[in-house]
């Protein structure tokens, strides 16, 4: 069972945690799954501008940058640290 953690993921600080993946696809496509509720359909509502990584001593994060429908950027921050090592 999926459970989202944490902050809003505003920042690094208020990253939401993602528990409860299997391996590292079902915990991305839940990133993504987290952004449509909040922003709507994906290339309709939003869209990926950029993904990027950042690993410091004890987490890692996904920062997922979108392009919402006015234009607007957004950083949203995941901690991934729950199920980074399982890569399949």
């Amino acid at each position: 069972m999926i459970v989202y953690e944490g902050g809003n993921g505003a920042s690094i600080n208020d990253a939401v945690i993602i528990r409860g993946a299997c391996n590292h696809i079902e915990g991305v496509a839940e990133e993504y799954r987290y952004i449509s509720n909040i922003y709507g359909k994906i290339n309709v509502e939003w869209g990926l501008k950029a993904q990027s990584l950042i690993i410091d001593k004890e987490n890692q994060y996904d920062v997922m940058e979108i392009v919402i429908k006015d234009n607007s950027t957004k950083k949203i921050y995941f901690n991934i640290s729950d199920f980074f090592s399982r890569l399949l």
